[in-house]
């Protein structure tokens, strides 16, 4: 309902149900299939083994994440589990590419659409580690709607490197 009501495409619910069984709640959702989509985690992995699309069609696939993305974050909405395995895109027969979000049951409401974006941008970055330089950098100025790096952009970029970085050295 968080994305709905935020204007945010999002998966169509078909059947809910909830129960308490001692004392904790459980409960199940189902929700229409996601034709044509598969997650980016799949996409990428397929493009490893079968060759890479051309530049225009991985950056329309970028653009549409990185759109996804940005007004989800406008709408202060963080996602929480935001991994290339829960962002589903497909291209469609007009080029056009669609991203939707999966998993949404983490999502929560913040006060600062910044906040949503260091989590969120931070993991998918994190999680993503076939992408390019080149790639993230096109993935970051879709997300921030800009031709140019700005100062706000660089710092952000320097801001994610610092923390991938950091958690990396915190696994090691």
């Amino acid at each position: 309902m968080l994305y709905k009501a935020s204007g945010i495409p999002a998966l169509e619910p078909v059947y809910f149900a909830m129960r308490t069984i001692d004392g904790g709640h459980r409960a199940i959702l189902m929700t229409e299939e996601l034709s044509g989509f598969a997650s980016m985690e799949s996409h990428v992995q397929a493009w490893l083994q079968n060759g890479f699309p051309p530049r225009g069609d991985r950056r329309k696939y970028l653009e549409a994440v990185a759109e996804l993305s940005g007004r989800i974050h406008e709408s202060k909405i963080q996602h929480n589990c935001y991994y290339p395995k829960h962002i589903f895109a497909r291209m469609n027969p007009d080029g056009r590419v669609e991203a939707r979000v999966i998993d949404l049951e983490k999502s929560r409401r913040r006060p600062l659409s910044l906040l949503c974006t260091l989590r969120d941008i931070d993991t998918l970055n994190r999680h993503a580690p076939e992408w390019s330089r080149s790639d993230r950098l096109l993935f970051l100025k879709s997300y921030l709607r800009i031709d140019r790096l700005t100062p706000y952009a660089k710092w952000l970029w320097r801001r994610l490197a610092a923390r991938a970085l950091a958690k990396s050295g915190a696994r090691a």
